[in-house]
């Protein structure tokens, strides 16, 4: 019985901590502020400095499009801190009047990297004046958000939208991100550039037999005899569950703060509608069979995928 209350409250402590760390790293209200209030719609460019300063800062929600309260912006930027955290993607979300005199797709792609974020990550614009979203991928973010799977989730959030639900909006950009990096990377995955017709594809690191055998063989000097002693003398199980226990409820903590909701208002239904909603059509044109990340050159120099849709 000891052991069980003592297992407890060790998990009870664990599980306090990371939702004070998570609190502890959102905005400060002159940092939110300052991020909603810049002026992306009209002059972008001039704001690139003050917003790559705030993300730097931990801002990764600028809501410049005033759609969310003050209590849901503090649960978006924690469930975005844990999307970053769990797949190691920069994760940022912004919100938008306009489009700066741009493209959706060069907006994006400027904003990714005049602001500075890095290399491996997402970014969602969300555009409701224009009624238009689009997602940026950089890095080896683009490896795991294939096509198919961004097509998946523009029909998640618009879903969404349909339904007068933004905040579900932004709940389905996060699980779908979180969805696409647990899924990994498809065996076929192939980056296809736009403007050149190349293709990439994707090749798994592999060890060779040397460095197998040299590992094994260091391991088990190095760690087997000292662990196998341990063990018998503590059996570990109560660890092991511990730590199990644990990791499942960060996860449910990072990606379903938004589906909890504040007070009995949902973000995001359990079961999200599936709504028909014509694709753009492709017109690419002898692409192989696989799966397919759609990438091009920034006017910055740098490699994105992406894309969005009109709603």
């Amino acid at each position: 019985m000891k052991k069980i209350i003592a297992f407890l409250a060790s998990l009870i402590m664990m599980i306090a901590v990371a939702f004070t760390a998570f609190a502890a790293d959102l905005p400060s209200s002159d940092m939110r502020q300052a991020a909603d209030s810049l002026d992306i719609a009209g002059n972008v460019g001039a704001c690139m400095s003050e917003m790559g300063a705030l993300h730097k800062d931990g801002v990764r929600l600028f809501d410049t499009g005033d759609l969310y309260s003050a209590e849901l912006k503090d649960k978006i930027e924690e469930v975005l801190a844990g999307v970053s955290n769990d797949t190691g993607f920069d994760t940022v979300i912004v919100t938008t009047d306009g489009f700066s005199g741009k493209s959706a797709e060069s907006y994006a792609d400027d904003i990714y990297d005049e602001a500075g974020f890095a290399e491996d990550g997402v970014l969602f614009v969300l555009n409701m004046t224009d009624r238009e979203l689009y997602v940026s991928t950089s890095g080896m973010a683009i490896r795991y958000l294939t096509d198919d799977r961004l097509d998946t989730i523009y029909d998640n959030i618009i879903a969404q939208i349909q339904q007068g639900n933004t905040a579900g909006a932004a709940a389905a950009f996060a699980d779908g991100v979180l969805n696409a990096h647990a899924d990994g990377i498809p065996e076929d995955q192939s980056n296809y550039n736009t403007q050149t017709g190349q293709y990439d594809n994707y090749k798994k690191k592999s060890l060779s037999i040397f460095e197998i055998i040299s590992a094994a063989v260091i391991s088990a000097i190095s760690g087997f005899l000292p662990m196998n002693g341990v063990k018998k003398k503590y059996a570990m199980t109560a660890e092991k569950k511990q730590a199990e226990s644990f990791n499942l409820a960060y996860r449910a903590n990072s990606s379903m703060a938004l589906a909890a909701g504040v007070g009995a208002a949902k973000l995001i239904d359990k079961h999200v509608t599936r709504v028909p909603i014509p694709k753009p059509t492709n017109n690419g044109g002898g692409r192989p069979g696989g799966s397919i990340s759609s990438v091009h050159t920034s006017s910055g120099g740098h490699t994105h995928g992406g894309g969005g849709r009109k709603f």
